[in-house]
């Protein structure tokens, strides 16, 4: 992982966001870039010449300002926590773009699976892994992560590329998968067992192991995670017309950081991160 990427609108769960980054920058060995989009005033847009240069160059200049502030705090609290005021201190940088989140995201991002983005809140029409922490959540050693599962195959290499963010912490990567009450149970019984016995062969990674959540919600599935097993991190892999869109739809996408207590790593189908 080269650079974690933090959308920033300056709120306190952003600011609560960055820092967990900058800790997870430490460990991923990754450089960190603050970064805020902002849009064209209407009233200073003229339709017959368009936005006048100058106001562009204020408003950049502006939020660069802002942004190198917000690292300034960044970097004092970090200096200034007994955990790491004698760690290296990750580069961090600043980038200010005109338009929407995801176009920025998109002009920043030359390598999706060497990238992430870590925010409070969930971006659209980006294909890079996403990692979203509740407004609440303070970092804290990861020592046990979750990867959720429908037994699809294309997982495995998922789960190949978490393994050396696991091994980076010492943390159990434990393979959960959360079972809808309408699904064959012999039909699912067979795809377990063909998942499984691939991925022994495969994974060669000391501390997986295998949980099921059955017959229940997938909302309270990721609740039960948190509270019962004791997980620091979720990941998913968004699949189309899967269980992470069943998550996201509605309602759920606004009330997100609610409905989740602990982070949840959104890694997009086909990607293999390099961590």
């Amino acid at each position: 992982m080269k650079t974690i990427l933090i959308p920033t609108d300056f709120s306190v769960p952003e600011q609560n966001a960055a820092y967990y980054a900058l800790h997870l920058a430490k460990v991923l060995e990754a450089n960190l870039t603050l970064c805020h989009a902002f849009t064209v005033p209407s009233e200073v847009t003229v339709p017959q010449l368009g936005w006048p240069l100058y106001e562009y160059a204020t408003m950049k200049e502006s939020t660069i300002k802002q942004l190198a502030l917000f690292a300034d705090k960044l970097k004092t609290r970090f200096r200034n926590d007994p955990d790491t005021k004698s760690a290296p201190l990750p580069v961090i940088s600043c980038e200010s773009e005109v338009g929407t989140v995801s176009d920025m995201i998109h002009k920043l991002v030359r390598d999706p699976a060497e990238n992430m983005i870590v925010s409070n809140h969930l971006i659209n029409h980006v294909q890079v892994p996403i990692l979203l922490i509740p407004a609440e959540t303070k970092f804290g050693s990861i020592k046990r992560i979750a990867f959720a599962t429908d037994f699809n195959n294309k997982d495995i290499a998922v789960i190949r590329a978490l393994t050396s963010f696991a091994a980076r912490y010492d943390a159990d990567l434990v393979i959960t998968n959360v079972k809808d009450e309408w699904v064959n149970e012999e039909e699912h019984r067979q795809k377990e067992h063909l998942f499984l016995d691939k991925l022994i062969v495969e994974i060669n990674y000391p501390k997986f192991y295998m949980r099921h959540i059955t017959e229940i919600d997938i909302d309270e599935g990721l609740q039960l995670l948190s509270s019962e097993y004791k997980i620091d991190l979720v990941v998913m892999v968004h699949k189309k017309m899967a269980m992470l869109d069943r998550l996201l739809v509605g309602s759920h996408t606004r009330a997100l950081a609610k409905h989740i207590k602990i982070p949840l790593l959104v890694i997009p189908e086909n990607l293999h991160p390099d961590f």
